[in-house]
């Protein structure tokens, strides 16, 4: 029979062929033998290896994350809680301290409190945890598990005390009994099917807004061929952004309430029908308010539940109902109202002008393609991306709900481990890159080549625009151009002006194998519109 470390492997090969991690004496031969199978990215620090996990997770579909008992662990709790928030597929690995040790009535180091608490927590922030302290059940625990992450796309965990890596598994775990999953109603599976198709049949003007749960569960190519069939425009969350490719002619692009242009935000709040698939109803998504289409007129799909209209269908799985009802070809093509796509615009820089934020996302808009991916952290970073038009679908990473800062140059490293012939075009703010810039380092080490834009404005610029500042939003400025030369790799450029900027980019288009930081001296009180109209609107809750 396989040992535990065996077994599991073999469950994680098919999935995935990357493992991020830093490794501590509690998991340290589990991590040799890992090293043996699969290519292990070890990182400076436990959370960017969680934050790379789940970037890695959502270009793949899997992530694997290991870290050491409690202080390794402990540092893994917020980037699992925002995959776990974000429906994020990644299994979290931790050594601990072996069964026969804990009996010699020594308190042992790293513990926190009882041997059982980083479980007890990371039981809140995962679909489905083990602790393999039973040879007899490590099997089923570990199948348990990673089937469950594959069901509910969200991240799971498995607690290795180290006496039990080299155990071998008593009995296969398929002779216990196989972990089941819930089942599902087949009744109200078609029921649901049958009145969603009728409503799309008869609506005049539907609209698609897409969330997403759709890039998690790989349903966006099948949406895109069922929107072309159907003749309906398509619209996403922020945080379903690139779901579709936006420059499909059907693609209408972000819909943010009150937040989002205008005429995206009148043909989704106009529609007869909102075919809502996939979307997480968070305030961010909706612009601080609740949605404002009539839920009458609402067909909606997550993994939570299947509703429409003001029924509710109970046990119906959201990837079967997407699957088949995208499968459907309407009576007639709908007539879709006029979508005026905007012109793109050459960026032409003017001499010794200051460099404003708007005018960074117009260059980086300029010379987008498919080959490249958009990965922003929060704030204008975020804000100001969700107007880049992305080439390529599900090349556009963000934690727009979630919201952690940092998970941008850590999500460069995911991104790119999983998709070697995407280069990843990184913006994040230097409040952001304070927290986890030192993962450019391992990004050197693995010979990767994003380009990253630090909007550096001298601290935290959305609490400034939140009514209340203070010293307490203020950082002390880092000379980040001078960054790859303390890594021993890259290049850096420093832009205070539109001909620093253009020069930046040419020079780092053209720089292919290693990374580029520019460092864009942008004035602390420049935000975007888009940032103004969203810290206006959550300005008032605070």
């Amino acid at each position: 029979m396989p040992t535990v470390a065996q077994f599991l492997m073999d469950r994680i090969q098919p999935l995935s062929k990357d493992i991020f991690g830093v490794a501590g004496d509690y998991c340290l031969n589990l991590v040799h033998q890992l090293n043996n199978k699969f290519k292990f990215v070890n990182t400076c620090d436990e959370q960017g290896a969680g934050f790379a996990a789940d970037a890695y997770a959502r270009c793949n579909g899997f992530g694997v994350v290991v870290a050491t008992y409690c202080v390794g662990g402990f540092k893994l709790l917020n980037p699992i809680a925002g995959a776990y928030a974000e429906r994020s597929p990644v299994l979290f690995i931790s050594g601990a301290p072996g069964v026969a040790e804990r009996k010699n009535g020594l308190l042992l180091h790293h513990a926190a409190g009882a041997y059982e608490c980083q479980h007890q927590v990371f039981k809140n922030v995962t679909c489905a945890s083990a602790v393999l302290d039973d040879p007899q059940w490590a099997g089923y625990e570990i199948e348990r598990v990673i089937d469950s992450i594959k069901y509910y796309n969200q991240p799971g965990y498995i607690e290795i005390p180290r006496d039990m890596v080299d155990r071998n598994i008593v009995h296969d775990a398929y002779m216990q009994d196989i972990p089941m999953i819930a089942k599902e109603d087949d009744e109200n599976l078609k029921e649901a099917l049958e009145v969603a198709t009728h409503w799309l049949s008869v609506s005049k003007n539907p609209i698609i807004l897409a969330g997403v749960e759709i890039a998690r569960f790989g349903f966006g190519e099948e949406l895109k061929k069922f929107a072309e069939r159907n003749n309906i425009l398509i619209a996403t969350t922020i945080l379903g952004k690139s779901t579709v490719n936006e420059r499909h002619p059907l693609s209408i692009g972000i819909y943010n309430s009150k937040i989002s242009d205008e005429q995206t935000c009148r043909i989704v709040e106009e529609a007869d029908c909102v075919l809502m698939l996939g979307v997480m109803q968070t305030d961010l998504n909706f612009g601080f308010q609740p949605f404002a289409c009539d839920r009458k007129n609402v067909i909606m799909a997550n993994t939570g539940r299947v509703k429409i209209r003001r029924s509710t269908y109970e046990n119906v799985r959201f990837q079967t109902f997407v699957k088949n009802l995208l499968k459907i070809g309407l009576p007639a093509p709908k007539s879709t109202a006029k979508i005026n796509h905007p012109v793109m615009v050459p960026f032409k820089p003017e001499s010794h002008k200051p460099i404003t934020v708007n005018r960074v996302f117009e260059k980086i808009d300029s010379f987008l393609d498919k080959t490249m991916a958009i990965v922003a952290d929060i704030g204008d970073s975020l804000f100001g991306a969700v107007k880049l038009t992305v080439h390529h679908r599900n090349h556009f990473l963000a934690p727009a709900f979630y919201t952690s800062m940092g998970s941008s140059i850590p999500g460069a490293l995911g991104l790119q481990t999983a998709l070697p012939n995407v280069r990843p075009i990184v913006i994040v703010g230097d409040g952001a890159f304070q927290m986890t810039g030192n993962e450019i380092s391992t990004i050197i080490r693995q010979k990767l080549n994003p380009i990253i834009f630090i909007l550096n404005n001298g601290g935290y610029v959305t609490e400034r625009r939140l009514g209340y500042d203070g010293s307490y939003n203020d950082l002390q400025n880092w000379n980040y151009h001078e960054i790859p030369k303390l890594y021993n790799g890259g290049v850096g450029f420093l832009v205070k002006t539109e001909e620093d900027l253009e020069l930046a980019v040419r020079e780092s288009l053209l720089n292919k194998n290693s990374v580029s930081v520019i460092n864009v001296i942008i004035d602390k009180n420049d935000i975007t519109p888009a940032l103004r109209k969203m810290t206006e609107k959550l300005s008032e809750s605070i």
